[in-house]
């Protein structure tokens, strides 16, 4: 999922306009709940903290969110 995010991070918006956004949105929720997304070993938690920061990156790359740093 993540390399998925990766390949069409610069024309999702374009391609997919409201949509786009609303999946980075579903997809940064489903992370925070354990088992949703990946397993429950330290693997999946990884995996899953990295989704979460790719969606927030691509986010706040559209201008919907603001850096948190």
């Amino acid at each position: 999922m993540h390399s998925s995010l990766e390949v069409v991070a610069s024309t999702g918006l374009t391609m997919f306009g409201k949509q786009w956004i609303k999946m980075l949105i579903a997809i940064g929720q489903a992370t925070l709940e354990e088992g949703r997304v990946g397993s429950t070993d330290d693997a999946g938690k990884t995996a899953r903290i990295r989704l979460q920061l790719k969606a927030e990156k691509l986010l706040a790359d559209c201008g919907f969110i603001t850096s948190q740093t």
